[in-house]
């Protein structure tokens, strides 16, 4: 698969050693705010002592009702005190509700203005698709728990990273003091996170042709026919993008949305 394994981290870990860590995960992403008043008191340690040791980026928790610039002036603050804004771009964590795209895109052009790069969204596929299609998309880190692949939230034709489940483990083998840890995918090997780093292919083209599902539900299935196993399911206007098609049975064509991912094109319809 050729995937690099990493971990997200704050209070919740303790005190880390990360010498430890850092044998075993390639990079970290490190909570530095919420809100607009409140910082990781793990944070100033965390970003100082893994300096040097993994790729690693700062992330903020959206706080819900606040004011989004307020909290993104506070993020670059935080960022600022730490002396460097990491290797990774910075990343807004969406899972709070109430939230509007509007608020979203207010909070990143503040970070990307103070830092001139484009900053990640972390969120999951639910979630974004409570709030429509977005204005724009950022580099997507994708918080989907056991599948195969993760489904893109509608609008998005790639993911970045992927939160993929979390897990239960042994603290002193990974240097943290919790028994439980995120673990995540970066999509890609280290010429491709050296590139991202760099700010090249900061948002990977879409893969493929984009559709919309138009059937109330739509399985999707490991293979392209109904006599492969179920492996997920699409809901009505989610948008995906399929890379291949196949004509295999009376629900053809089938188009391929992913590796061991495919959807009857019977029920979706192509975007322009």
């Amino acid at each position: 698969m050729g995937w690099l394994f990493g971990v997200d981290v704050s209070k919740w870990q303790g005190e880390i050693d990360w010498t430890v860590l850092a044998n075993r995960v390639s990079f970290a992403f490190i909570k530095a705010t919420q809100g607009t008043g409140y910082v990781d008191p793990q944070f100033q340690r965390n970003w100082a002592e893994s300096r040097g040791r993994v790729v690693r980026g700062a992330y903020h928790f959206w706080h819900a009702g606040l004011d989004a610039e307020a909290q993104a002036r506070h993020f670059l603050a935080a960022l600022e005190g730490a002396g460097d804004p990491g290797e990774l771009p910075p990343v807004l964590d969406l899972e709070m509700d109430p939230v509007t795209w509007a608020e979203v895109q207010a909070f990143m052009d503040v970070v990307e203005e103070g830092l001139g790069r484009t900053p990640i969204l972390y969120t999951s596929p639910g979630f974004a698709r409570r709030l429509g299609l977005p204005p724009k998309t950022w580099p997507l880190w994708v918080a989907h728990y056991n599948v195969l692949r993760p489904t893109l939230p509608p609008g998005w034709g790639a993911w970045v990273f992927w939160q993929y489940q979390v897990a239960t483990i042994r603290p002193y083998e990974w240097g943290v003091q919790s028994r439980r840890l995120d673990m995540n995918y970066f999509r890609g090997g280290w010429p491709q996170l050296v590139r991202f780093v760099l700010g090249y292919d900061a948002k990977p083209a879409p893969e493929g042709k984009q559709y919309r599902v138009t059937a109330w539900r739509l399985n999707v299935r490991s293979g392209p026919g109904v006599n492969f196993s179920r492996v997920g399911q699409l809901r009505r206007g989610d948008v995906v993008y399929v890379d291949e098609t196949a004509m295999t049975d009376r629900y053809s064509p089938w188009g391929r949305i992913g590796e061991e991912r495919w959807i009857s094109l019977q029920f979706a319809e192509r975007m322009a």
